[in-house]
């Protein structure tokens, strides 16, 4: 997953508009005001026309008839260990500088945020730039596959009987294949309608695939950003066999160039014992509105994670204090029962668990796992069920591309 709007680096104001400034549903009519204003036309103008988003997905703020700033609502399902939980993904968010500071971004992502609650989502998920959008609810939930290098002397396996070449749009289905296969390494995933057709007819990746007698089974996005001073970075990269990942690597490392590839869990296992640690990635940005319902939303996967430990025949009630409220999740051999969140706050004598509502989505999207996340914050704390609390909430990496 990545951040695909201008830059949007402000401190949003809350003070009133002013002016002749007005918020509105984009239209077809926008889209060239709209590539100026984030400055990648062969990036944006696919997603505008793409029927599964389209103009009604963004808003626009405008200023007479001109679009001075602009925000969009993907659709993202967050799968964990196998069940989905819609989402929404607010991209495509920029202000003219002459503008910033009157509040924009903000009026839009409450109006995206209703949206999303209206549609039944109980997430959404950023990747932004660093800080700015906790001013809107947002924490650091969602931990990320880091980087790896792979220098041009390592020894790697032999591939023989591969070809790699440029994607193409008729590669869409088998693309599509390799990186479902990917997916089901992860616990948790986030997807949203298929990117790789529009993907393929923008331009914006150099994408390639492995292919053996025909037939495809890898792919990557071949980049060379400057701040990596000559080593190519491996974007997308999926495959549906091993050895199509090392023909991927082949391809570029036969240029004599560094490798950089995310070590995300389906390929984490092909190139750990030969890779070196590079750089670990920011986490993703989550807001969660309702942690009650989310977790109710997520009560079959907790009751296989009680059902696969030591708590397997235990009956009980986890009470998880927010400081504003309590979580009451009610659990019987290996199944949870019913989810339920109430405004009492009390904890007498620190005897619950206790998570502030800021650190929750790190709880709830296994960011640290229970017990280092309280390790990490003074007003975490596990009381007598720490155990318990690390069953239900394990670290968790995601697959985010």
């Amino acid at each position: 997953m990545t951040h695909e709007g201008l830059d949007p680096r402000e401190l949003e104001s809350v003070s009133p508009r002013t002016g002749n400034l007005a918020l509105r549903t984009a239209e077809f009519d926008d889209v060239d005001q709209l590539d100026a204003l984030h400055g990648h036309p062969r990036w944006l103008r696919p997603v505008f026309v793409d029927p599964s988003f389209g103009p009604g997905s963004f808003t626009v703020v405008v200023d007479g008839n001109r679009v001075v700033s602009s925000a969009c609502l993907q659709q993202l399902t967050v799968a964990v260990d196998g069940l989905e939980v819609p989402g929404g993904q607010p991209e495509w968010i920029g202000t003219l500088a002459e503008y910033r500071n009157r509040g924009l971004v903000r009026a839009q992502l409450d109006e995206l945020h209703r949206r999303s609650a209206e549609r039944g989502d109980l997430v959404q998920v950023i990747g932004g730039i660093d800080y700015f959008y906790r001013q809107f609810g947002y924490a650091y939930a969602i931990s990320v596959a880091p980087w790896r290098r792979l220098d041009p002397a390592t020894t790697v396996p032999a591939t023989s009987g591969w070809t790699v070449r440029p994607a193409v749009p008729a590669d869409a289905r088998a693309i599509e294949a390799a990186e479902s296969t990917r997916r089901s390494a992860a616990r948790l995933t986030l997807y949203g309608p298929s990117p790789w057709p529009r993907r393929l007819a923008a331009g914006r990746y150099h994408l390639v695939v492995a292919e053996r007698a025909g037939e495809v089974f890898g792919v990557a996005s071949v980049e060379r950003p400057d701040h990596l001073g000559g080593a190519v970075r491996l974007e997308l990269l999926c495959a549906t066999e091993g050895a199509a990942y090392w023909a991927l690597i082949d391809h570029v490392r036969d240029q004599g160039q560094a490798v950089v590839i995310e070590a995300h869990p389906h390929v984490a296992p092909f190139i750990d014992t030969v890779a070196t640690a590079y750089e670990d990635r920011p986490g993703l940005y989550v807001r969660v509105p309702d942690p009650g319902a989310l977790l109710e939303r997520l009560a079959p996967v907790l009751g296989r994670r009680l059902a696969a430990s030591e708590f397997a025949d235990a009956t009980g009630k986890l009470r998880i204090s927010t400081y504003r409220s309590v979580i009451d999740i009610d659990y019987d051999h290996g199944e949870v029962g019913s989810v339920a969140q109430s405004g009492h706050p009390e904890n007498p004598d620190g005897r619950l668990p206790a998570v502030p509502p800021d650190h929750l989505a790190e709880l709830i999207f296994g960011r640290w796992g229970a017990s280092a996340l309280a390790e990490r914050y003074d007003d975490v704390t596990l009381a007598s069920e720490g155990p318990l609390m690390d069953v239900l909430f394990p670290m968790l990496v995601a697959d985010a591309t």
